[in-house]
């Protein structure tokens, strides 16, 4: 997999383990970045990405997001293994690594 090449989603707590692999991510602990005084834009990513299970293809769209990883404690990854337009690429008994088709 080519990291570099990849729109990764990924949770806020594990940002900084990927960043430390030098994979780029969607957010990290470095909150502030996320923050509208600070990012350029009129909404905070956290705002934005609340209820992600709600809203998770439109808010993909707009990221243009390729691949989603998530913790197996988080239940979201649960409906994507159901999504048809998902695939599993990587899971282990913590995580899950989905490639987003189309």
């Amino acid at each position: 997999i080519n990291y570099k090449e990849m729109r990764l989603y990924n949770e806020y707590n594990y940002g900084s383990y990927l960043l430390f692999n030098d994979i780029p991510v969607f957010i990290d602990s470095r909150c502030d970045l996320y923050l509208k005084e600070f990012n350029g834009m009129k909404y905070s990513i956290f705002d934005e990405m609340k209820d992600i299970e709600l809203k998770y293809e439109k808010k993909f769209d707009k990221y243009q997001v390729s691949h989603v990883v998530l913790s197996k404690k988080n239940s979201f990854y649960v409906t994507l293994v159901k999504d048809n337009n998902y695939n599993t690429i990587y899971q282990d008994k913590y995580f899950i690594l989905f490639e987003r088709i189309g």
